[in-house]
């Protein structure tokens, strides 16, 4: 199994309890500074699918008052990735 510079960057990260979608803009943002701002995302939601293409990582909703995680179906976490905005509700 090949990975990207950018799946690295996201792996290392593998040791964190809970790892946060902005945690991952700033990694790949400091990771690969030679990229645009607006190419950042891009590279990021690349990663991030590849990843989950390769039963890696998951997402999920996650809840700090009951310690509580509710896992998301590939399809719905691609989605998520696509447009983060409308898939938490907020378009």
């Amino acid at each position: 199994m090949t990975f990207s510079h950018a799946e690295w960057e996201l792996l290392s990260s593998a040791n964190e309890d809970w790892y946060g979608l902005w945690e991952a803009l700033a990694s790949i943002r400091s990771a690969l500074t030679d990229l645009e701002e607006s190419d950042v995302m891009i590279v990021t939601q690349r990663a991030l699918r590849s990843l989950l293409d390769k039963n890696l990582i998951y997402l999920c909703w996650f809840r700090h008052r009951d310690n509580n995680e509710e896992p998301l179906a590939n399809r719905d976490a691609k989605a998520l990735l696509a447009d983060p905005m409308e898939a938490a509700g907020f378009e």
